[in-house]
């Protein structure tokens, strides 16, 4: 089977079913890192506890996403897969830049993501600057890509330079940030995606040789098409794709028609202020980039998950 994009798998390696790796080669089928997230991380959790002695709730979740890694490694899959930083330090650079250093110091195939908060982007600059592979996530605007991209850019790094990668998390940004300005219908949001998607790839030409757009929190649709497929058609990027996606719409296949993205839409989409900030270079500054409402309730949802570790945590311990 060819493949469109370079595809992650975004949920914990230890659900994966074994159906997605059939026909593949590669130990861990067609994917070729993973994401993770609180969310994501506390799913398994609640699934089934690691044997671990944690007292904390950052404790439990690094226990977690180290069951994670090390179940990769029993597949003998060598690839990177993403940890995020606690969401209740989002504002403090310092605190993440130590808190990224003991993840890789437990999982040395870690790559962090980052928060694509002011804090973060400082965050990034120090990490990037140590050889330290990032995934910027929360990402819903092309100018906080541009400053994760020019941050990554101009800080010293070792050679080898490690992967870096941009998340743009396009269902998230559609339903929690442009549905504002467009109301709820899928058409004119799938299209509105789009058009961000593609603003935020021609910004980020000039970076290209230190980081890599990736597609993520995908929505199937309009109807019976895929327009977070075909809209990326040509593009070099890559897309992390969790199983309820997949699910729907199966991987991004070269012989299958994913539909067309409405010209008519998509063009509306940048006729409105709001959307086209949202597509603009320089659409918020980096003091706006915490008052998003895709980020603010996307933060809020990954400080309620560690709250929850939290309390897992408090009750295993007894």
């Amino acid at each position: 089977m060819s493949l469109l994009f370079e595809c992650w798998w975004d949920s914990a390696p230890e659900l994966q079913e074994p159906r997605w790796r059939e026909g593949h080669e590669a130990p861990f089928g067609p994917f070729t890192g993973v994401t993770t997230n609180p969310m994501l991380l506390l799913d398994a959790a609640r699934r089934s506890l690691p044997e671990t002695t944690a007292s904390t709730g950052w404790e439990l979740y690094l226990a977690c996403a180290e069951r994670s890694a090390n179940h990769l490694a029993s597949l003998g899959a060598s690839m990177l897969m993403c940890v995020q930083l606690d969401a209740r330090l989002a504002d403090d650079a310092a605190a993440m830049v130590v808190q990224a250093k003991e993840i890789r110091s437990r999982i040395p195939n870690a790559m962090i993501k980052v928060p694509l908060s002011a804090a973060g982007i400082e965050t990034i600059g120090t990490l990037a600057a140590e050889g330290v592979p990032i995934n910027g996530t929360w990402g819903f605007s092309v100018a906080q890509f541009v400053a994760a991209a020019r941050a990554i850019k101009d800080a010293g790094h070792p050679e080898p330079r490690p992967r870096h990668l941009v998340s743009c998390l396009q269902g998230r940004l559609g339903d929690l940030g442009l549905s504002e300005h467009l109301g709820k219908d899928p058409r004119r949001l799938r299209a509105a995606e789009a058009a961000v998607f593609d603003a935020a790839y021609r910004e980020l030409e000039p970076y290209r040789d230190v980081v890599t757009l990736m597609g993520a929190s995908l929505r199937p649709g309009p109807d019976q098409e895929c327009w977070s497929y075909s809209a990326k058609a040509g593009k070099n990027v890559l897309l992390t794709l969790p199983p309820s996606f997949l699910d729907k719409v199966g991987l991004p296949r070269t012989d299958a028609d994913y539909g067309v993205v409405d010209e008519t839409l998509y063009q509306l989409a940048l006729s409105n202020d709001g959307v086209r900030r949202y597509a603009e270079a320089d659409g918020f500054t980096a003091a706006e980039f915490d008052l998003l409402p895709p980020l603010v309730r996307t933060h809020d949802e990954a400080v309620a998950a560690f709250a929850e570790f939290d309390v897992m945590a408090a009750g295993s311990a007894k």
